[in-house]
């Protein structure tokens, strides 16, 4: 970790305002936990602030990090993209609440010139996961060959 803190410093003397760090090494991808106190090492080793990130399934526990000096702030990652509604403190969309934001997603996606499809693909499989029908639709989504195979999912729902 020390080799971590010198690199933090440095990228703080050249001037950076803010730091976010991720709790896990590219190595570990998505398996193991993100190590909070590694976070906190750094937090404690420089100074400027430092937002946190992985493994935050909500705000509360996202503000007990902040509130346990583990960070300054924090960045909510996949429990975000599954659950869009999670800084609202409302409970996860039903299945056609969730689809509507997934339409309007595609829409601000091609509006703003994104790789649709692919980006769909992730979205919906992210935004409809745990509803009725789950595994048929990330079926038909991986399956989809055009963002308008995607939208078809709806008939499932």
């Amino acid at each position: 970790i020390g080799e971590t803190v010198a690199l933090c410093k440095r990228i703080e003397e050249a001037g950076a305002d803010l730091l976010i760090v991720h709790g896990r090494t590219v190595r570990q991808g998505y398996s193991g936990k993100a190590d909070w106190e590694a976070i906190k090492t750094i937090k404690d080793g420089i100074g400027i602030p430092v937002v946190g990130n992985g493994d935050i399934a909500s705000v509360e526990q996202g503000k007990r990090l902040v509130e346990k000096g583990y960070c300054d702030s924090y960045m909510i990652g996949r429990a975000a993209m599954g659950n869009p509604m999670i800084y609202s403190g409302k409970e996860p969309a039903d299945a056609r609440e969730r689809f509507s934001m997934l339409e309007e997603y595609i829409s601000l996606s091609e509006k703003h010139g994104c790789d649709t499809l692919k980006g769909a693909r992730m979205k919906a499989v992210n935004m409809l996961s745990g509803i009725r029908n789950a595994a048929r639709i990330r079926d038909m989504v991986f399956r989809a060959e055009s963002v308008e195979d995607i939208l078809a999912v709806k008939d499932v729902l």
